[in-house]
């Protein structure tokens, strides 16, 4: 009988929690440690260079870094974390990407696409602060042309853009080349 009324009072927390941001707990960017023999350089990054992205990553990397904007490969365990606000297996949440522009932080994630289904109600998010505006902007990359509705690939080139809508409805567009995509996740809205 206690186990179950544990269970409605974890249910009841979580239908009610909200995320927000936090002016006053600032996340400061740490050192990175990078493999000489291995490493990329960037000219718009927080680091000089990193040696821990795979080939998707990389690739998101290098067009975040021609954009001009300030960003940082945000390290899976010690980096900035999003609390996740349900049941799932992880608790934490670590984008790939730390993107700043006009007062927002964009965290934009590559991901397989075998993940979408499991992973887009749970991490696509917008955090707001409390004048309610949103401050933190979740989006994720796959490789491919996918469907919103259906969340199954339907053709195997391009690369689509995942994002939470204002009404919680989770949304993707297409582009042709992962440039057109990351300019995409860097969009405001």
């Amino acid at each position: 009988m206690q186990r179950s009324n544990c269970g409605k009072t974890v249910d009841t927390y979580l239908s009610h929690a909200e995320l927000a941001f936090e002016d006053s707990n600032p996340y400061t960017v740490g050192a990175v440690f990078v493999r000489p023999d291995a490493n990329h350089k960037f000219t718009n990054a927080l680091h000089e260079s990193y040696s821990d992205l795979n080939a998707d990553e990389l690739a998101v990397a290098l067009e975040i870094d021609s954009t001009g904007l300030t960003w940082t490969r945000n390290p899976v365990n010690g980096g900035y974390s999003i609390t996740l606000l349900d049941k799932g297996e992880s608790r934490r949440f670590f984008p790939d990407f730390l993107v700043w522009k006009d007062k927002k932080i964009i965290a934009i994630d590559p991901k397989g696409g075998f993940l979408l289904q499991t992973e887009a109600g749970r991490k696509l998010l917008a955090i707001r602060d409390e004048k309610g505006q949103q401050r933190i902007l979740v989006r994720f990359i796959t490789e491919g042309t996918w469907s919103a509705e259906t969340m199954k690939q339907t053709h195997n080139s391009g690369f689509s853009v995942w994002r939470m809508t204002t009404t919680g409805q989770i949304r993707c567009t297409n582009h042709g080349d992962v440039a057109g995509a990351v300019r995409k996740a860097l969009e405001l809205k």
